[in-house]
Parts: structure tokens; sequence; C-alpha cells
């Protein structure tokens, strides 16, 4: 069960363990009218000491990015008692937990205050093991806390001598835990801001074959669990970049839907420090087969190049 504290850096974290530990922040904004939108993520790496904090945004077809990596605690002031993660330019902050938060950036080239307030009831993921300090260390790979929620955003971006009023809906994910990717293939993850649902869908794919499929609808009165996803089809353009997604998902009441992502923007992430792994950060336009419910949102697809 999640208490208010689940929102803010979690310190108990197994001190003594080799094994990968992060906490993880991810924020997302889809303002069509304003033609901008954008993801916000932090990755506190515990066993490390080490904090890597980014924005990538396209307005008006323009991407900005912003990457910064430092040790973690930085020695740089928190801007109030409710920051979770700051590198002195780009702040996260919990200003009621579960209901509200903040984020910040003042640089250079970009300035925003973007405002998240509870649109749905955060969905909090069944662990994936229990206790985690129990576990042999080759089990400790991919043991995380999840929760995540569909959100309401307003707020105002500068950048270029332009001022973007932001008015749409966005998404957000924490997580954290030991959280070793080296056994993976890849991930499908899916955050549909729908016009009366939030869904999250996720395929994981580790390299011993194994799917781990998981998600779920929120509706302002309920929330249902997704317990399968399947990738039912990909099309790709001329660049094998992926365009068109649909997926088929079983609901825990074992009804099923299909959901299909067409991408309108392309958020490219190539990373080369992480050893051949690309990100596509598609933003989509959404809509459900069986109802008819349309929306956007990002469809995230990783995947192992080497």
């Amino acid at each position: 069960m999640l208490t208010d504290h689940d929102e803010f850096l979690h310190l108990g974290y197994p001190k003594g363990s080799q094994a990968p530990w992060k906490e993880n922040y991810y924020f997302n904004f889809c303002d069509r009218k304003a033609n901008a939108l954008g993801i916000i993520h932090a990755s506190l790496q515990r066993d490390k000491g080490v904090l890597t904090i980014r924005t990538h945004q396209v307005l008006d077809g323009k991407q900005f990015n912003y990457v910064n990596t430092l040790a973690w605690p930085p020695g740089v002031g928190a801007r109030s008692e409710q920051v979770v993660l700051t590198d002195g330019a780009l702040g996260i902050e919990v200003l009621e937990p579960f209901n509200a938060h903040r984020i910040q950036l003042t640089h250079d080239e970009l300035s925003m205050t973007l405002n998240y307030r509870k649109r749905f009831e955060a969905f909090d993921y069944p662990d994936a093991h229990s206790p985690a300090e129990g576990l042999p260390e080759a089990d400790k790979a991919m043991d995380v806390k999840h929760y995540e929620q569909g959100m309401t955003v307003e707020g105002t971006i500068d950048f270029n001598g332009k001022r973007y009023e932001i008015n749409c809906l966005g998404h957000r994910d924490h997580t954290w835990g030991f959280r070793d990717e080296s056994g993976l293939r890849g991930w499908n993850w899916v955050a549909m801001q729908g016009e009366n649902s939030s869904i999250n869908l996720t395929q994981v794919r580790r390299r011993d074959w194994a799917n781990t499929e998981m998600g779920f609808i929120s509706y302002t009165d309920k929330a249902l669990a997704v317990t399968a996803v399947e990738v039912a089809d990909i099309r790709y353009n001329e660049l094998q970049e992926p365009v068109v997604t649909r997926y088929a998902v079983t609901l825990e009441d074992d009804s099923r839907l299909h959901i299909t992502a067409t991408r309108f923007t392309r958020m490219f992430l190539d990373d080369p420090k992480r050893n051949g792994v690309i990100f596509h950060e598609n933003f989509s336009e959404f809509v459900i087969e069986e109802t008819g419910e349309k929306g956007v949102g990002v469809d995230e697809h990783m995947l192992l190049v080497k």
C-alpha cells in the first residue's frame, strides 16, 4: 500500500548490495494545440551515487535536449523542502503527495514551469517480489516498487523567444528498487491519455525469452488491471522506425481491447553510453477499436541493436 512518504526519495535502500538499485521519476506532457510536447526523467543510481536528470522536448518541431549527470548528493541547495531531485537547474517537486507536482527548468535556451495535478488515482503495481531483501542476489535484477498516474498539466515554456502556454494531459511514473536492465532484450511501454481514461501498457522482453506483461486503465470511479499485453503488429517506415503499433490487451475481467498507436512526432533518443540500446519515444495518436475512444501520449519502443 502506498503512503505519502513513497512520493519522496527512499533512503532505506539495501546499502550492502552490489546490485544496481535505482529510483526513477518520469513525467510527460503532450499539448497538440500549443505544438509542444516532452518528457522529464530523473534516475538516481544509489549503488553508484550518481544522478542523471534530463528533459527532451519538441517545440514547433524543434527538439531541445537537456541532460546532466552528477554525483549525488551534489551539495546543491534545494529550492524548497518539497524538492525531490535537482541539479540546480532542473528540479522535480512534490507539492501535495499524489495530487500536485511541479517541474522547473532555468536554462540559457529554455525555461519552464509545469504544474501537474491529479486526473486519476495513482495505480499501485503489485510488488515484483516480497520482500526484496530475502532474495538471492541473482533474483534481484528487476525487483521494483512501481506506480503510475494520469495527470493534467498547466504551465509555461519559454524557448527561442516564444512563450508556450501549456494546458494538456500528461503522465507520471515512479519506481524504486533493484533494476538491472542488462538481462532485457527490449520493451514496449504505452502511456495513453484518453478522452475518459488513462491507459498504461508494458511488455518487457527478457533474454531468457520470458515476457513481463502488465498495465492498467484508470477511470474516474475505478481502475482495471491489465493482465496480458500482445504487440500484435508493428509497421515501420523506410528508416526502420516503428510508426504504427497495434496492441491486443486483456483486462482483469477477461475483456479484450485492441489499441492502435500512430506516431505524429518523432523523439529519437540514442545514447551511446547505453551500449547499443535505442529508444523510440513516439508521441502518438491512439484509438481503442472496441469503444472508439481516442487519445494522445507516448508509445515507447526500447530495442537492443547489439
